[in-house]
C-alpha cells in the first residue's frame, strides 16, 4: 500500500521456508482496542509475521473500553495494549488508562495511544496527565511509525518484566538465607544446650578425685563435646557467610596475649615429638583496635590445622606488623609446620566450603572443611587477604595479612585490679529450663561461694525474685512459658528490680539474640557452654563494682 496519504505499507508475508524455521517461543501478546472493525484488520495485516526477539505476536482484540477491562482481567501477561480514545465515549479510551494503571495496579503493559481524533486528547496534555508510553495519531501513522511504536513499547515491557524477575529472584535467595539462618540458630541452640551439659558436668567430674583411668575417660568425653561445639561454630558461621550476615565487632585489644593464650590453649593437642612455638616481632604493637574474637578464630584454625597434619617435627607462628600510609597496621601472621603437606594440584581447592583435600594422609582427619573458607572470609572483611605455600612431605606456611586500626597506648584504659568478690552476702538467681545446665551452673556458683537460686523459666524466675531479691541474674534466653527476653522486660518494669544486673545466657547464635537480649533490657551476655574464667569476669564487673554503684 502506498507510504502517502497517512497510509500504511503492509510487509511482503515470509516465505514458506522462512515459517517453518519460525521460532517456537511464546509470542508476544498484543491488545488491540478500537471500536472501528476496519482499523483490527489493518492491525492484524501489518502485524500477522512481524518478530521481535525471535518471537512472535499475538493479537487479542477488545471493541471498547469494558471489553478491554475483561482481556486485561483474564491476561496478565499482555505486553502491549494500543488504545483509541474515543469509543463508547469520546474518553473511554483515557478513562481505560487510568482504570488500568489506578485500579487494576498495572504498570507492566505498555500503553500506546492510537487516536483518528486528536482534538480530543491532545498529545502533550494526555502523556502530561495520563501513564501512556506513547502517541499516535491515526492520521499520520506510518507502517515503519506504527511498528517503531510497538516495538519501543515491547522492548519497555521486556525489561520491566526481567527486571521483576530479576527483584523476585533476589527477594527469594535472601528470603532462603534468612530462613536458613534462623533455622541454624534454632539448631545451634538445640545442639548446644546438650553439648553444654557435657562439657559442664566433664569439669564439674574433673574438679573431684578420679583414678587416672576415669580422668582419663573423662577428658575424653570433654574433648568429644569441645569437637561437637567447633563443628557447630563452623556451620554456624558458613551459613551468615551465605547469607551475608557476618560481621565484625571491633574493640581494643592486647594482641600479644591474644597469640599467647591460642598457643597456650592449643598447645596440649599436639603430638609427641611436635613442638609448637610462637614469636613476636619487636614493630607489632602490643595493643590494637579489632575483632579479637575473629582473629582468635583465624588462628585457631591455622594453628589447629597445623597440629591434624603434623604428625612430627615443629609448628611456628611468626608475627610481623607495619604501617600503611594512612596510619593503620598490616599485620601479618604465619603459620609454618613441617606437615605432610599440601599436593599443588589441591591448593585451589583448600578455601572452598564443603570441600576437603583427599590424599594420603588426611583420611580420617577430623573437621567439617569449613574452618579455611571460615578464615578467608574473615580476612576479607578485615581487608586482608590468606594465602598458602605447600610442598608434599615437607610441610605448609599460611600467611594471612589484616587491616587493623591503630591505638595510641596513652588512651587504652588500664584495667584496675577487682575488688574481691563478696561472694558472702551475694545471692544468684539462675534461670534455665535444661535441668543439666542448671546443677552445672549452680554447682559452679556454690564452688565460688555463691548463694544460689534457680528457675525453670521466666514466670517461675519473678515468682522466685518476689519472694527473695538476688543480687544478679543468670537469664537463659530459650525457655517455654515464658522465654528471658520477656522476663527480663517484666523484671525491667518492676521498681525494686530494676538495677538488678540481668545476664543472658545463650545456647543460640550470639549475633541472632545479642541485640535482642539488650534491646529486652539485659545487661550483658554469656555464650553457652559456661567457662569458668569468663563466668568469674562477668561476677567481677557486675558484683564487684556493686559497692562504687
Amino acid at each position: 500500500m502506498a507510504h502517502g496519504n497517512g497510509y500504511m505499507l503492509f510487509s511482503k508475508e515470509p516465505s514458506p521456508e522462512k515459517q517453518k524455521n519460525m521460532p517456537s517461543l511464546a509470542p508476544w501478546k498484543v491488545l488491540i482496542i478500537d471500536d472501528d472493525a476496519s482499523v483490527h484488520q489493518v492491525s492484524a495485516l501489518v502485524l500477522k509475521h512481524f518478530t521481535y526477539n525471535k518471537r512472535s505476536l499475538k493479537l487479542l482484540n477488545a471493541y471498547s473500553a469494558a471489553q478491554a477491562i475483561q482481556i486485561l482481567g483474564k491476561h496478565q501477561d499482555i505486553a502491549v495494549a494500543i488504545v483509541d480514545v474515543v469509543m463508547e465515549t469520546e474518553h473511554a479510551g483515557l478513562d481505560l488508562i487510568k482504570h488500568v494503571r489506578e485500579s487494576m495496579g498495572n504498570f507492566e503493559t505498555q500503553l500506546v495511544i492510537r487516536t483518528g481524533q486528536p482534538g480530543y486528547a491532545p498529545e502533550l496534555q494526555v502523556v502530561l496527565d495520563y501513564e501512556v508510553n506513547a502517541y499516535c495519531e491515526k492520521s499520520e501513522l506510518t507502517q515503519t511509525r506504527f511498528l517503531t511504536s510497538v516495538v519501543s513499547a515491547l522492548r519497555n515491557y521486556e525489561r520491566i518484566h526481567y527486571a521483576d524477575k530479576l527483584l523476585n529472584q533476589t527477594l527469594v535467595a535472601e528470603s532462603i538465607n534468612e530462613t536458613r539462618a534462623l533455622f541454624f540458630a534454632q539448631i545451634s541452640h538445640e545442639i548446644r544446650t546438650p553439648i553444654s551439659g557435657v562439657i559442664g558436668l566433664c569439669d564439674l567430674l574433673q574438679s573431684t578425685s578420679l583414678t587416672s583411668e576415669q580422668a582419663k575417660h573423662v577428658r575424653s568425653i570433654s574433648d568429644c563435646g569441645q569437637l561437637l561445639l567447633t563443628i557447630v561454630n563452623d556451620i554456624l558461621d558458613i551459613s551468615k557467610i551465605e547469607a551475608g550476615k557476618l560481621s565484625l565487632n571491633t574493640g581494643i585489644f592486647n594482641l600479644h596475649d591474644l597469640i599467647a593464650s591460642v598457643v597456650r590453649l592449643l598447645q596440649p593437642l599436639c603430638s609427641r615429638g611436635v613442638t609448637l612455638a610462637y614469636d613476636v616481632d619487636d614493630s607489632v604493637p602490643v595493643h590494637l583496635k579489632g575483632d579479637s574474637v575473629r582473629i582468635g578464630q583465624i588462628l585457631n584454625n591455622l594453628i589447629g590445622n597445623a597440629i591434624k597434619f603434623t604428625p612430627q617435627g615443629r609448628i611456628r607462628v611468626n608475627v610481623r606488623s607495619d604501617t600503611l600510609e594512612d596510619t593503620r597496621w598490616r599485620l601479618e601472621i604465619e603459620v609454618r609446620d613441617t606437615g605432610i603437606g599440601i599436593p599443588e594440584d589441591k591448593l585451589n581447592q583448600l578455601f572452598n566450603a564443603y570441600q576437603q583435600v583427599d590424599g594420603k594422609g588426611h583420611q580420617g582427619v577430623q573437621g567439617t572443611g569449613l574452618g579455611l573458607t571460615i578464615c578467608k572470609q574473615l580476612t576479607d572483611l578485615m581487608e586482608g587477604d590468606i594465602q598458602v605455600e605447600s610442598q608434599v612431605n615437607k610441610g605448609s606456611v599460611f600467611t594471612v595479612h589484616l587491616v587493623l586500626e591503630p591505638v595510641m597506648e596513652d588512651v587504652v584504659a588500664v584495667e584496675e585490679e577487682l575488688p574481691p568478690l563478696e561472694v558472702k552476702s551475694s545471692t544468684i538467681l539462675v534461670v534455665d529450663d535444661n535441668p543439666t545446665n542448671l546443677l552445672v551452673a549452680r554447682k559452679r556458683l556454690e564452688k565460688l561461694g555463691f548463694k544460689v537460686m534457680t528457675g525453670r523459666n521466666g514466670k517461675d524466675a519473678i515468682q522466685q525474685m518476689q519472694k527473695r531479691t538476688p543480687d544478679l541474674v543468670l537469664m537463659d534466653c530459650q525457655m517455654p512459658e515464658m522465654d528471658g527476653f520477656e522476663a527480663t522486660k517484666t523484671i525491667r518494669g518492676i521498681k525494686a528490680f530494676r538495677n538488678i544486673p540481668v545476664i543472658a545466657l545463650s545456647a543460640g547464635s550470639e549475633a541472632h539474640e545479642r541485640p535482642k537480649c539488650f534491646a529486652s533490657g539485659m545487661n550483658d551476655f554469656l555464650h553457652k557452654p559456661l567457662e569458668e574464667d569468663k563466668l568469674r569476669g562477668m561476677l567481677s564487673k557486675w558484683l564487684g563494682y556493686r559497692s562504687f554503684m
